[in-house]
């Protein structure tokens, strides 16, 4: 418990913590916290492992909103790997059929 409180910016000691994870009360560096604009470390590792958390996450929410406007949650496994795929296979088509009438040469059976 003491390590998920430590993580999210909670300390053992009690003492209230602010969102970017400084304390709330006054520091010795005069800046009110340990944030990233003063150069401190929330907790979060370095910059781009922050960032790669953040884009993993809105990955993760993207996929999660997905699956709940696609119905995808109801499905079995194997039922949503088949629906995705189907899916995959009508995208591609019609990429490379709106690619071919983009640059000319249409349909591969109008070139015959």
């Amino acid at each position: 418990m003491s390590q998920t409180r430590q993580r999210r910016g909670g300390g053992g000691d009690g003492a209230p913590r602010t969102p970017d994870g400084g304390d709330s009360g006054g520091s010795s560096d005069g800046g009110g916290g340990g944030g990233e604009a003063l150069g401190g470390d929330s907790g979060g590792g370095s910059l781009p492992v922050r960032l790669a958390r953040q884009c993993w996450g809105h990955l993760v929410v993207l996929k999660y909103r997905y699956d709940l406007h696609t119905a995808l949650y109801m499905l079995d496994p194997w039922e949503r790997a088949l629906f995705n795929t189907v899916l995959l296979v009508i995208l591609a088509w019609s990429a490379r059929l709106a690619a071919g009438s983009l640059f000319g040469g249409g349909s591969p059976a109008a070139s015959q």
